[in-house]
């Protein structure tokens, strides 16, 4: 009989002879592509398949197969042991459960489900066990990393004594295992230390800023106490960060404040003494007037700028009443 005369059953039998299982998979192939409903052939193609390691195709001839027949309690088990090999153990276990079902004596399929149970369990161990091993690595990798950025940010002068305390309690915990006590200590050391960084940076930046006001306002001859910057460049070294912005922003407002007053009495001074030109030049005696100026401009020279306000107001007052006095006393002669 010539090939083209073959039927399904003459390449099943060719495939079921043939020692080579290539040739096997090749013969049970032509008889299923006359005959795709063959069940055996799809069993049979299977098994050679799996001699040849190729489990994914091996589990989809299974699959034909149980398509045509889902009783047929050898494929079950066959499709066990090839998700098996697979490593696909909860799934193996399923189709031992389903032969086990059709068949409840069927002793292979009961050996090979507790073999998988076993390797099911050892493979569970095995990845626990590996998830302890890359946790404590994730956890050291992410202790190390916090430790480091603590010390960078402690080595540009922040104060982080609370940071550096919590990395010694992350330590000890890691000593003894603690790993997710010890990551949740670290978050909260570095959380510290970002918050402690940005407040030294708020708190330079401040003191910055005050600090250029103040030597801009000084040199206008602005007379200013640097108290108030001193105190705040303090609370920075002692990592009071909170009391040195306080003291910063609070020396912005006086020497704001300060300049104001400056610049009042100056122009007062300056009205003064236009005042007591005016007197000088009507003939009057402005002795007391200078004496007024005097007196003010003698406080505003020490930044004494309110008292110097108050004394050459008076200062002006007095001379603009001697020239009103003298202008009368004029008219009446």
């Amino acid at each position: 009989m010539g090939l083209k005369g073959r039927t399904a059953r003459d390449w099943f039998d060719e495939g079921y002879e043939a020692k080579d299982p290539k040739k096997k998979v090749e013969y049970y192939t032509k008889a299923l592509e006359i005959d795709p409903k063959d069940v055996i052939a799809w069993y049979f193609k299977g098994i050679a398949l799996r001699k040849l390691g190729r489990c994914e195709e091996e589990i989809r001839c299974y699959d034909k197969a149980l398509e045509i027949n889902p009783e047929y309690v050898y494929v079950w088990n066959n499709k066990g042991i090839a998700l098996r090999k697979l490593k696909r153990y909860e799934e193996a276990i399923g189709c031992y459960d389903k032969a086990l079902d059709i068949d409840p004596k069927y002793e292979r399929a009961k050996k090979n489900r507790k073999i998988a149970e076993v390797k099911l369990r050892e493979q569970k161990e095995k990845e626990q066990r590996e998830e302890k091993i890359e946790r404590e690595r994730m956890t050291s990798d992410f202790v190390s990393s916090i430790e480091s950025e603590i010390s960078r940010i402690k080595s540009s002068g922040v104060k982080i004594s609370k940071s550096i305390e919590l990395i010694k309690q992350v330590k000890s915990e890691l000593n003894k295992n603690n790993f997710e006590r010890a990551k949740e200590l670290a978050e909260e050391a570095k959380k510290i230390a970002s918050e402690r960084k940005s407040g030294y940076n708020l708190a330079f930046k401040s003191i910055s800023e005050s600090e250029r006001i103040l030597n801009k306002t000084k040199n206008k001859g602005v007379i200013i106490s640097t108290d108030l910057l001193l105190k705040s460049k303090q609370a920075l070294d002692t990592g009071d960060y909170e009391e040195s912005v306080r003291s910063a922003e609070e020396l912005k407002n006086l020497v704001n404040n300060r300049e104001t007053k400056y610049r009042k009495a100056r122009e007062w001074i300056k009205s003064a003494e236009s005042a007591i030109r005016k007197s000088k030049d009507f003939g009057c005696d402005t002795s007391k007037a200078d004496e007024l100026l005097n007196r003010a401009k003698s406080g505003f020279g020490t930044g004494n700028y309110e008292k110097s306000v108050s004394d050459v107001r008076r200062s002006e007052e007095v001379a603009k009443e001697i020239k009103e006095r003298s202008k009368r006393d004029q008219s009446r002669k």
